[in-house]
């Protein structure tokens, strides 16, 4: 309950600075900077709309409200086509609990980044009978991050998937999977 709490707290906080931003915005007689700022928050709304829509409620869940629990590094998450795991002939559920290991293991390798957040931006796109996945982060991940990644390759195989690129460069990391989606 407490957890709940605190993110219908933070949502209520979130939809008063928007408004706070759009009132501003009116009183200036920035009527364009007005539009397009709900423009923007239509969009993040209809993300959040599509992440609901998975039909896995704890990856949901947890992708909704990371950004409330973590302040070190900001998620968004990008699924470009809607699409829903309950259609799934094949049983997702561990595709989906190794997602949430995956964004769990970037956030607890974040380190320090000179008081910043880091960005996190993980993208999902169902394509024929394949659900390719990408992490594209921004910021910087401590030493052991390497050894946590080879075993979050192995859980990737295990659940019939394939890293297909990964690249580390400086303050960036970026991972792309092709995993079975059979419908």
């Amino acid at each position: 309950m407490k957890n709940l709490v605190e993110v219908l707290s933070y949502q209520r906080h979130d939809i008063l600075n928007h408004m706070q931003v759009l009132l501003g915005y009116l009183k200036l007689g920035r009527y364009e900077q007005c539009e397009e700022y709900i423009k923007r928050f239509v969009e993040s709304t209809h993300r959040d709309s599509l992440v609901s829509a998975l039909g896995h409620d704890e990856l949901a869940a947890y992708l909704l409200t990371f950004n409330v629990f973590n302040k070190n590094i900001v998620l968004e998450v990008e699924i470009p086509v809607p699409f829903s795991f309950s259609r799934a002939r094949n049983n997702m559920d561990a595709v989906c609990q190794w997602m949430i290991s995956l964004v769990k293991a970037i956030r607890d390798h974040d380190a320090n980044n000179q008081g910043e957040p880091s960005h996190l931006i993980l993208r999902m796109h169902k394509e024929d009978d394949t659900l390719l996945v990408s992490t594209d982060y921004s910021g910087f991940l401590d030493a052991k991050w390497e050894e946590t990644f080879s075993v979050l390759k192995e859980e990737g195989k295990n659940c019939g998937g394939q890293l297909t690129h990964y690249e580390r460069g400086e303050g960036e990391v970026f991972t792309e999977w092709k995993i079975p989606f059979l419908t």
